[in-house]
């Protein structure tokens, strides 16, 4: 993995003058030439082991099967968090090195980024609003219950009992943490229940994850920041960084596809390939395009600025297709039957991770 040296020290954040050079990826043993794929391949790899739930950076909510960062860790930091920093500084180097992240951040994540998180006053209902459409999003069940505490009509106090705190479980030790001062002595009633939500709704979005998103947000911005991020608002930033997640078209790569060593758009051979691509599930035509190209995302340019090749790669043989994703090439050999064809590929599809030769 790659290690940049002098980004920490003694806990001072110094001046990345390496990570701002165009970055070049090797697989040890490998022979590939980096114009891309390698790098979307390491890439995936690094963030696919930071997000596990083992090492306890995020977690995935159940609801909305978004990853956020995990609180319980904020019991565990004080000042710095130097995982947290890692994940924003290879967030940072990805979009520097326009590479695609198959990252599942909830929208209010790229709007903290940005520093346009709704402010003003919390009783304003358009920013109110806002903000509770955020929590709406991330924690739909959270975000219900707080919606039919507002719009109750009956008396809150009496019916919900509920007081300015909240439950915050810290691996396995439930504890309670007052929303403002002496919280777990005021009620909650139909006079002071907004404000009730915008401490609830602050608690959750901010306060319960400040030292994780703070270092995050500094090792995002070592590598992206000022005019930069200026440019964007948050759901084109998301874009940027995670492509279009949208349903892969693979008539539309059929029309982009180019091909060599003996194989053409009319070859028969070719016509059963994708005859047999069109018949796959989502997933499975996912995990072709990341098995060739090293990103199952969709940029927003569309298919057709991905490229995507298919080299025949001898006659009959027992070897699986294999591909070069630095170049998205799909090697292709002409097996002796549809049906081999699809044995081979699909078993290809289910063996897609790591940067190898098979």
């Amino acid at each position: 993995m790659v290690k940049p040296a002098g980004v920490l020290r003694n806990q001072r954040i110094l001046y990345p003058t390496g990570l701002k050079k165009p970055l070049r990826i090797i697989f040890i043993g490998e022979s590939a030439i980096d114009k891309g794929g390698p790098r979307q391949e390491f890439f995936h790899l690094v963030i696919e082991q930071l997000v596990r739930p083992e090492y306890g950076l995020f977690r995935e909510e159940k609801e909305s099967r978004e990853w956020w960062f995990n609180v319980a860790r904020s019991s565990l930091i004080n000042g710095n968090d130097d995982e947290s920093f890692l994940v924003g500084l290879v967030l940072g180097l990805a979009i520097y090195n326009s590479i695609i992240l198959n990252l599942r951040f909830p929208l209010v994540i790229w709007k903290k980024l940005l520093g346009n998180y709704p402010g003003g006053s919390f009783r304003e209902r358009k920013n109110y609003v806002l903000r509770l459409e955020d929590v709406i999003a991330t924690f739909p069940i959270v975000g219900a219950n707080l919606q039919y505490l507002l719009d109750y009509k009956g008396d809150v106090e009496k019916d919900f009992n509920q007081f300015f705190e909240v439950a915050r479980d810290v691996f396995g030790v439930t504890t309670s943490v007052d929303l403002i001062p002496n919280g777990s002595q005021i009620p909650v009633t139909n006079q002071n229940r907004e404000l009730y939500v915008e401490k609830y709704v602050d608690y959750l979005l901010n306060k319960s994850i400040e030292n994780q998103f703070n270092s995050f947000s500094k090792g995002f911005k070592l590598i992206c920041e000022g005019k930069f991020l200026e440019l964007f608002r948050a759901e084109e930033l998301e874009l940027t960084v995670c492509g279009q997640p949208t349903i892969i078209n693979t008539e539309e790569l059929e029309e982009i596809c180019e091909y060599k060593a003996g194989f053409s758009k009319n070859h028969p051979y070719i016509k059963e390939f994708w005859k047999l691509v069109h018949s796959l599930s989502q997933e499975q035509k996912k995990r072709l395009l990341f098995f060739t190209t090293g990103s199952d995302r969709t940029p927003i340019g569309g298919l057709k600025t991905v490229g995507f090749i298919i080299q025949r790669n001898g006659s009959d043989t027992e070897h699986l297709p294999t591909a070069m994703t630095c170049y998205h090439v799909l090697l292709l050999p002409k097996y002796s039957s549809v049906a081999k064809l699809k044995r081979k590929l699909l078993l290809a599809l289910e063996n897609e991770k790591g940067f190898g030769m098979m």
